[in-house]
């Protein structure tokens, strides 16, 4: 009962207005570092021997044999340029993950009434952009896991669960991060699992909606892809910002 109620409370207080302006706001920062984290995460991987052309080409003629040589092609570009773009690149990076870091905390702020807020001003510039940066790689992992699960059982049902266990994972860590007050695990963690839920349900329904509805894409080329992704992206901040008032409704009632 509990849980119902305060996941009714928290569904009507995304009709504050608030709420729109900070899902805005955190989907123009996380443009601004998308391009820089790119180049850095190609080029760390690269050095480090994660990804080297050897493996792309395996896995482009397995799973996309008629663009093979057009992505081995991408992939060598890249190693060409190796520390030519990293330096800046990383620098640029480093400045709008802060920036989008700090946005982050400042719209769970408001959202949490202070409970998950801001930090001082070391913790942004030390510890979170690393952070930031470990989640991209993070994710790269899922999604070569999720090709894995789905080339070998071909089950979307077990890829939806990979995705709902990474995602909570992911919440949890990041309410965790800026969590000013004492919480209980298990509301924490339920927090993350109902918005990790809701994401992969809300994934379905974006996907039939821009393969049904949204047909920008059929008249604009990239610009209705571009605004098919930052439409993904607010929803995605918003449900963001709901899992932070869920687990403020939680503990307050």
């Amino acid at each position: 009962m509990r849980w119902l109620r305060s996941l009714l409370l928290a569904s009507l207080d995304l009709t504050r207005g608030g709420y729109t302006y900070h899902s805005g706001a955190l989907t123009y920062h996380f443009m601004l570092s998308l391009a820089p984290l790119t180049v850095v995460f190609l080029n760390i991987t690269a050095l480090t021997g994660i990804v080297t052309p050897e493996k792309v080409e395996t896995v482009a003629r397995h799973f996309l044999p008629a663009y093979t040589d057009k992505v081995v092609e991408e992939v060598l570009s890249v190693y060409q340029r190796i520390g030519k773009a990293s330096a800046l690149a990383l620098v640029l990076s480093y400045v709008f993950s802060v920036g989008l870091v700090k946005n982050l905390s400042r719209a769970l702020s408001y959202v949490s009434e202070g409970l998950i807020g801001e930090r001082k001003e070391p913790f942004y510039w030390v510890f979170m952009p690393m952070f930031y940066m470990a989640v991209m790689v993070v994710i790269y992992l899922e999604f070569v896991f999720t090709l894995y699960v789905k080339h070998t059982f071909g089950s979307t049902y077990l890829i939806n669960l990979v995705h709902i266990f990474s995602g909570t994972l992911f919440l949890t860590l990041i309410y965790l991060s800026f969590l000013k007050k004492r919480v209980h695990p298990c509301i924490l963690v339920g927090s993350s699992l109902v918005v990790s839920v809701v994401l992969v349900f809300v994934q379905l329904v974006f996907a039939v909606y821009l393969t049904h509805i949204f047909k920008g894409s059929l008249f604009y080329g990239t610009l209705g892809s571009l605004i098919a992704f930052l439409l993904w992206m607010n929803l995605v901040s918003l449900l963001l910002l709901f899992g932070a008032r869920l687990i403020y409704r939680l503990t307050t009632l």
